[in-house]
């Protein structure tokens, strides 16, 4: 079962942002939270995750503000990390989603869908071996009415082994006013599917730098693309 389960549940208050004091830790989900808000002063010092059997963290419908301290999610069978239809601010800390070991890194590694507004944000982002054939290791993407709010990566972002033909980072159909920034970062993958691929977005996309390698496949694909596109230094290559 989920450590911290809730559906409709109103306002939770965990922990306290000022001293955080609340640890999440051990097999299992970590949190399922679906249709309520997070009080502004709830913080954890850490949430840590194995071998759930659906998502390692499952927010729908949640609204507030909230951190995570830092982040572990690995051998989920769904998601490592989803965030859906929410307008939650949610600071996830340094955050690594995978292991070494194949198929420890979730369906997708993170999956940002359909929110409307707030902010997801990470530390460091390591996702790795997240689950073939065709699943992207950190996925932001809508139905159409755009991803609110924005997604940010302050520092490195690292995704050293996408399996099958997945891409890297999937990014679809950000809408006007919306963003995805990254740090400096790095793909690698050795099958069919993009290191990055960018579809259909309004909103705007920047990388603080952008490299790594496909042995087989595309390193950056953009289709039906208005927003900006910006890579801010040329110290990564492609």
């Amino acid at each position: 079962g989920a450590k911290i389960f809730g559906n409709a549940f109103g306002t939770l208050t965990v922990g306290n942002n000022a001293l955080p004091d609340m640890i999440l830790n051990g097999t299992g989900q970590a949190l399922n939270l679906t249709n309520g808000t997070f009080a502004a002063t709830s913080a954890f010092s850490s949430v840590t995750t194995t071998s759930s059997t659906a998502q390692g963290v499952f927010l729908s419908q949640v609204a507030g503000t909230v951190a995570f301290g830092s982040t572990t999610v690995s051998s989920s069978t769904t998601q490592g990390i989803l965030v859906q239809q929410s307008t939650l601010n949610v600071n996830f800390g340094n955050t690594v989603v995978g292991t070494g070991v194949a198929g420890t890194g979730g369906t997708n590694g993170v999956a940002l869908l359909n929110n409307s507004a707030g902010t997801r944000t990470f530390g460091t982002l390591t996702i790795q071996n997240n689950n073939g054939p065709s699943n992207s290791a950190f996925l932001s993407a809508t139905g159409g009415g755009g991803t609110g709010g924005g997604n940010t990566v302050v520092g490195a972002t690292s995704i050293p082994n996408v399996p099958g033909t997945g891409n890297g980072i999937d990014i679809q159909n950000l809408a006007t006013g919306t963003s995805v920034t990254f740090g400096a970062t790095t793909v690698n993958k050795a099958s069919p599917g993009s290191l990055v691929s960018l579809i259909s977005n309004v909103g705007n996309i920047t990388f603080a730098s952008l490299g790594g390698t496909n042995t087989n496949g595309a390193g950056l694909t953009g289709t039906e693309n208005t927003g900006a596109i910006t890579v801010t230094n040329n110290t990564g290559s492609l």
